[in-house]
């Protein structure tokens, strides 16, 4: 039968949570990973990943062991102890970074959409500004064309009198003159 992955010291029952998610269910199969391998599980660094590796191939391999290497229960209380509180520190680390990770995804997000917004209104400044001077040039071009056609009226007008007028003083001096003779 193979042994419980928490049988390693330094897995408690998070950090084999973890693990069995990746497919390493027992010492067997975590003795057979490399240490690059189990680092890239959350929560675990190639140090950790070296040294949980190195407890489970020592479990593996037949040892003479004697009474006085045995561990008393309160030894391996607190083994079990230090493993649940480094798991519980790993897993902490491992949420922290994730929600840095997260909030910096959100606030590029934030910081493309308010720059997308201020892009837009910026266009839309711009273009109004554009529309308002093209307006103003179409306007004053207008203007320009209709003064031209009134001077030019006017001139007109102006030069139908005045030769109407000197018509008129013609035909009298030619009455005139006729007159005299």
């Amino acid at each position: 039968m193979s042994q419980s992955i928490l049988a390693v010291r330094g897995i408690g029952p998070a950090a084999a949570a973890i693990l069995a998610e990746s497919g390493i269910k027992t010492v067997a199969d975590l003795a057979a990973k490399t240490p690059l391998q189990v680092a890239t599980i959350k929560g675990f660094n190639e140090l950790r990943a070296a040294q949980v590796i190195e407890e489970a191939q020592a479990l593996l391999s037949p040892v003479d062991v004697t009474l006085e290497q045995k561990l008393d229960p309160d030894e391996l209380l607190a083994d079990k102890k230090a493993d649940k509180k480094a798991d519980k520190k790993a897993d902490k680390k491992a949420d922290k970074k994730a929600d840095k990770k997260a909030d910096k995804k959100a606030d590029k997000k934030a910081d493309k959409k308010a720059d997308k917004k201020a892009d837009k209104k910026a266009d839309k400044k711009a273009d109004k500004k554009a529309d308002k001077k093209a307006d103003k040039k179409a306007d004053k071009k207008a203007d320009k064309k209709a003064d031209k056609k009134a001077d030019k009226k006017a001139d007109k007008k102006a030069d139908k009198k005045a030769d109407k007028k000197a018509k008129k003083k013609a035909k009298k001096k030619a009455d005139k003159k006729a007159k005299k003779t």
